[in-house]
């Protein structure tokens, strides 16, 4: 059987149960919950683009201009222009009281998240939990350009152990997600009830 005619047999189908049921469009496809292909849809993205991109600058531009040294300078100059205005933006060691607050604020999201066991909470709270560890990695980065004459072909080298950071965080963030979505699927089959 021919793939778009079994869709177009199947899809009234499809609408017809769904009829049946009470359930609207809206409805197919679940936005507060870890099983929706949107919460994973979106976790990748973020964490391509910021792996991707470091001050503005993305890494595949590095990559190319890797070979020539006239454009390396130019990307060099560019970076630690933005690396300083990013140090400017982000220098969280001087404000003690946004820490404590970011704190006291992700453990009351945390604890509310898990004692309710709203799983939208709860996928919210892992999506910007790495966050502000991201944004520690790119102000030492950022603080390593600036204090250290670096040539480009060395800065370059930091980049890529920037990236390969960002990398294993995301890594290690999406690990950390995909066990506790197993956790609570595992929590309300009839096993554990």
């Amino acid at each position: 059987m021919n793939g778009e005619l079994a869709f177009f047999l199947t899809l009234p189908l499809f609408r017809e149960y769904y009829q049946r049921i009470g359930l609207v469009a809206s409805e197919y496809i679940h936005f507060t919950s870890f099983n929706s292909i949107w919460f994973w849809f979106f976790l990748c993205i973020f964490w391509y683009f910021e792996c991707n991109s470091i001050f503005g600058v993305q890494y595949s531009t590095w990559r190319q201009a890797n070979n020539n040294e006239e454009e390396l300078l130019e990307l060099s100059k560019v970076t630690r222009f933005l690396a300083s205005r990013f140090v400017k933006k982000y220098q969280l060691t001087k404000h003690w009281i946004f820490i404590l607050l970011l704190a006291f604020l992700s453990s009351f999201w945390a604890s509310t998240a898990i004692i309710y066991g709203s799983e939208f909470l709860q996928a919210l709270f892992f999506v910007f939990l790495p966050i502000p560890t991201l944004a520690l990695i790119r102000l030492n980065l950022a603080n390593k350009i600036l204090t250290q004459n670096l040539s480009p072909s060395e800065l370059f080298l930091q980049i890529r152990l920037n990236r390969r950071n960002s990398q294993l965080l995301a890594l290690f963030t999406i690990s950390i997600i995909f066990c506790w979505v197993i956790f609570t699927m595992l929590k309300h089959q009839t096993i554990w009830n």
